[in-house]
């Protein structure tokens, strides 16, 4: 009998556990349908079409980008649409050159004669020697030519170099002359760093010298200055520094003094700057083989900066570089006559400047300046820079024996109590770094109460449990108890990460301000509802064994529901569902749009029908679904109450779908639907037998091709695919014709350059034949002959033929102005006189 009630047990467990896993499957039944299949079938084809034409779309584009712009294409094509005028006057053209070199052979063959014999460098070669004006003005010209002899020797021992050098000895090469870019398989040459990729400017400026330098080669000091008057931030302008400091003494000194006095002239740059760089310029000098040349590049610098200084923070920058490198005897006299003329009101920087610059000269007066602001406490603490001055200068003054304290314990605390408790904490830090005593009694005078710790700048609390920890540590309870009433009271900008930092700083636990903040909040029944992102991050570190003391007060908190379901979903799911069901019976609206990362919803039989962006979106669903089917799973549901969750979701749906002329479903839309269906589908979901049906209808509606699907929408992109491959080919249509004809004219401007090329050849020997001596032999006139046989030869292409005629009528032109000094031979006597030479012979 005990046997037979352990089995049927066990038999009801199953089947229980088996309902429970079913319930999650969406589109179980309707996976193994045959519309689902076609739909699935269709939507894989439309697929590989869309992929197949954005591929070859995409091929297209690649090549078009590649060959050809927008504004190409627009010339492609008024290229194609002339592409018969081109052709015509290619072929008019070759026709003229045929008939104008046909014409001078048949019926010109004098002039013929005189452009191809071949006896015409001989018989000018005879002409010259016969006129040593002419070829001594060639000779004079010639020596005007430079020659090789006038390179610079470095070149020399570049090309030696390039032939025979090292590693090191080719990238220098490289640095020097290449004008790309530049890769070096090294990162320093002889110990001295380079840049591997150096870019055109500065860094392939630093990489020559730092070759050089490695390499053993003689550096000037110029160089070096060059190199920091190129340096464009305090980067390169350190690594200029660095290499100077490894170089050899004299060129150090020498390039170390004239960067110092450039900086401390240079024009637009404050003195202040100034400083900065020669401050790092001795850094590297210090800290290298050439560290005794720092006393005397520090006195360079001194004696041209001083006469720039026009103001007190500018002396006390140069004092202070003076006094850390023993040198201010070589600025006292200028210093003490600088501050001769100082006015009686002083800012209070400008007091704290001169406190410690007359600390050097006359301490008596330093402390009189300093006593003359030491309770202007709001100015101690506005600049970080200004305060290092000031502890500076309350070190040095309370180590003078002879001077009463800096402060009376009675009158600081007084004065202190009237400022605000920021700046009490902010002087207590700074005294904490002079003197611990004055810092105790500072300490003393901040408050403790709940009001007392809302910070403007939320460091500040760290700061304060910095100095409880240290001036009052038993206190830090109390404080801890102060910090939490704070936090639930008042608007604060802390973070949680800070009052941690704060709560560590006195020694306490985290967990111990987490109890508190969040018990005093639930103790006040929440009434104060501030610092709300702060409390959820509290929240957030609540172990899950501390969540359930805290339902309740979660319960009251409407307004942190999202955030704090977020929190339970991954730490305690049965307090999650506690909460839930509250937000859904109280206050839905404040999680409407909450979504939860899915666990109960298993898409895999639909999941070939949707995109991935489309699952991916489902990777969190809806709280009221994930609400819907934890109630549903019960055996007794609180039908009323999940009606409430789905009735937002459901409507949403419906109305978006009865809004449309043409009624269509999204994927987001349909597979939000199946869910829903696989919810009011299951056994204790009765109650919603009407949704079951409408939702039912547009499942099957959407896979049925019914309504728009995800097919409609695929279908309509193959479409514009279509369209935009269609023009694409229009477009490759366009440039591989354009391609062609421009061959052809690549092609045929070759022919014609030959042909001028091959003409001016003939018109150069026709010259030469054409001036007589005793004649016309001259320069001027070899000119004119060339020039008028050449343009004839222009005008016969007939596309140069604007061309050819300008300078015919130029040629003529000069021609009848000099017609009257020279006399042109005709053909006839200039071939008669090219025989004759030819028979001297």
């Amino acid at each position: 009998m005990l046997k037979r009630l352990c089995c049927i047990l066990l038999t009801g467990l199953l089947m229980a556990w088996s309902h429970s896993a079913l319930a999650g499957i969406v589109g179980g039944e309707l996976s193994k349908t045959d519309v689902f299949r076609q739909y699935i079938s269709t939507q894989t084809n439309l697929n590989k079409e869309i992929s197949s034409l954005y591929a070859a779309i995409e091929d297209n584009k690649l090549i078009l980008s590649k060959k050809e712009s927008d504004a190409s294409l627009y010339l492609a094509s008024m290229y194609i649409k002339f592409s018969g005028l081109f052709y015509f006057i290619a072929f008019s053209s070759t026709i003229t050159i045929v008939l104008y070199i046909i014409y001078l052979i048949k019926w010109n063959p004098r002039k013929w004669k005189l452009m191809t014999s071949g006896r015409t460098i001989l018989v000018l070669r005879d002409k010259l020697l016969h006129h040593n004006g002419l070829l001594t003005l060639l000779i004079l010209l010639s020596l005007c030519i430079p020659s090789p002899a006038m390179a610079k020797t470095n070149v020399l021992q570049d090309l030696k170099m390039y032939y025979t050098g090292n590693d090191f000895e080719k990238g220098y090469l490289l640095c020097k002359y290449a004008k790309g870019p530049v890769e070096l398989r090294y990162d320093a040459v002889g110990g001295v760093a380079v840049i591997q990729q150096p870019k055109l400017g500065f860094e392939r400026s630093f990489d020559l010298v730092a070759h050089q330098q490695g390499l053993g080669k003689p550096l000037a000091a110029e160089e070096f200055v060059s190199l920091y008057e190129a340096a464009g931030d305090e980067h390169q302008r350190q690594a200029v520094f660095a290499l100077l400091a490894q170089v050899d003494k004299d060129t150090a000194q020498s390039a170390g003094e004239q960067i110092l006095t450039a900086m401390a002239s240079q024009s637009g740059v404050k003195l202040d700057a100034a400083i900065g760089q020669a401050k790092a310029l001795l850094t590297f000098f210090a800290s290298s083989n050439n560290r005794l040349l720092v006393a005397a590049l520090v006195k360079t610098f001194l004696e041209k900066a001083v006469s720039r200084v026009r103001d007190l923070e500018g002396l006390d920058a140069l004092v202070d570089l003076a006094v850390a490198n023993g040198a201010f005897e070589v600025i006292r006299e200028p210093t003490t006559k600088a501050l001769k003329s100082i006015p009686s009101r002083l800012t209070f920087s400008d007091t704290v400047y001169a406190a410690r610059v007359y600390f050097k000269i006359d301490k008596d007066v330093a402390r009189n300046y300093f006593n003359g602001i030491r309770f202007d406490f709001r100015e101690f603490v506005k600049s970080k820079l200004l305060k290092e001055k000031i502890v500076g200068l309350m070190r040095d003054l309370s180590g003078v024996a002879a001077f009463l304290p800096l402060y009376e314990s009675d009158s600081l605390y007084k004065s202190l109590q009237q400022q605000p408790n920021e700046i009490r904490i902010a002087v207590a830090s700074l005294f904490d770094e002079i003197d611990h005593g004055l810092a105790a009694v500072a300490y003393n005078s901040i408050g403790t109460g709940d009001s007392d710790l809302v910070f403007q700048n939320p460091e500040t609390m760290v700061t304060f449990a910095a100095l409880t920890a240290k001036y009052n540590k038993e206190k830090s309870a109390e404080i801890l108890n102060s910090m939490t009433k704070t936090i639930v009271e008042r608007h604060v900008p802390y973070s949680k990460n800070l009052l941690f930092q704060a709560v560590a700083a006195m020694e306490q636990q985290p967990a111990t301000l987490v109890e508190g903040v969040l018990t005093h909040d639930m103790n006040t029944n929440c009434r104060f509802g501030r610092n709300a992102p702060l409390l959820l991050t509290l929240i957030d570190e609540l172990a899950p064994g501390q969540l359930p003391a805290f339902e309740g007060y979660f319960a009251k908190k409407n307004d942190l529901a999202k955030g704090i379901l977020a929190i339970l979903f991954s730490k305690d799911k049965t307090a999650f569902y506690k909460l839930l069901a509250h937000v859904f019976a109280e206050a839905p609206q404040s999680i409407a749009d909450l979504r939860l990362p899915n666990d109960i919803f298993d898409l895999t039989a639909v999941a070939p029908a949707f995109s991935p962006d489309t699952l991916k979106k489902f990777q969190t669903v809806p709280a009221p679904l994930v609400f819907a089917q934890h109630e549903l799973a019960k055996s007794n549901p609180d039908v009323k109450l999940i009606r409430r969750a789905l009735i937002p979701e459901l409507d949403t749906l419906f109305r978006t779908f009865l809004s449309q002329d043409a009624k269509h479903l999204s994927e987001e839309e349909v597979l939000e639907a199946m869910i829903l269906l696989s919810l009011v589908e299951s056994p204790n979901a009765t109650a919603f037998a009407d949704e079951a049906f409408v939702l039912n209808k547009l499942v099957s509606d959407y896979f049925g091709a019914v309504i728009g699907n995800g097919n409609t929408v695929l279908a309509e992109q193959l479409a514009a695919q279509k369209k935009a491959l269609a023009a694409v080919e229009a477009d490759m249509a366009i440039v591989k014709t354009a391609a062609t004809l421009s061959g052809f004219l690549k092609v045929y401007a070759s022919l014609i350059t030959l042909y001028l090329v091959g003409t001016a050849i003939l018109s150069l020997m026709y010259a030469c034949n054409m001036i007589l001596p005793g004649k016309n032999f001259s320069l001027l006139n070899g000119l004119l002959h060339f020039s008028e046989a050449q343009a004839k030869f222009i005008m016969s292409t007939f596309v140069l033929l604007p061309v050819g005629v300008l300078q015919l009528v130029s040629a003529q032109f000069l021609r009848g102005l000099i017609a009257r000094e020279t006399v042109t031979p005709g053909l006839q006597e200039c071939v008669a006189a090219l025989d004759a030479e030819y028979r001297k012979k």
